[in-house]
């Protein structure tokens, strides 16, 4: 259909600013989630930590396999789908995803920015996030209503948080 051919007519294109709005109300999801509902220790930021990331730059992380592999491209994958899903090209929402992941680890945690996740998050979230964005392409249908509409907006919401929220902001839910 036209959402999955990225017709412009069904995905219009939203402002930089817009996009990098919500790939800022990502990361401040996340990090509100992470810091007052589990109470993370790398949530604990604030001026210091902010100038003491500038300040000391970047390091190499040690942390856990499934943090470095899973979560990190996972949230690239968010911060590219919220240009892709607000009529940006595949290239063209590549940047987002690098705009969200220096955020990240620059001002969500008060560990050192890392290398690593500079590379994990929005290159592999990139690839994550296109595979996201033409699953849930393939699964969204516009035509339809009811408990079918509901359940495909739904798997969408799982899959791409990010998706789902420009979907709601554009009235495309319903």
């Amino acid at each position: 259909g036209d959402l999955l051919n990225d017709n412009p007519l069904y995905n219009e294109k939203s402002s930089i600013l817009m996009v990098a709005l919500r790939v800022t109300l990502a990361n401040v999801s996340t990090f509100l989630i992470d810091r007052y509902i589990f109470n993370y220790d790398f949530s604990r930021v604030g001026f210091n930590s902010w100038k003491h990331n500038f300040q000391t730059g970047w390091e190499w992380d040690i942390d856990r396999f499934g943090m470095n592999y899973f979560f990190h491209p996972y949230s690239g994958a968010m911060y590219y789908n919220a240009a892709r899903a607000n009529g940006y090209s595949f290239y063209e929402s590549i940047p987002f995803a690098y705009l969200g992941s220096i955020e990240w680890e620059y001002l969500c945690e008060n560990t050192l920015p890392s290398y690593n996740d500079l590379i994990n998050t929005p290159v592999n979230g990139v690839f994550l996030g296109e595979i996201f964005y033409r699953l849930g392409s393939n699964i969204l249908d516009d035509q339809t209503s009811g408990f079918d509409r509901f359940s495909r907006e739904f798997a969408v919401a799982i899959m791409t948080p990010t998706r789902f929220f420009s979907r709601l902001l554009q009235g495309k839910l319903t």
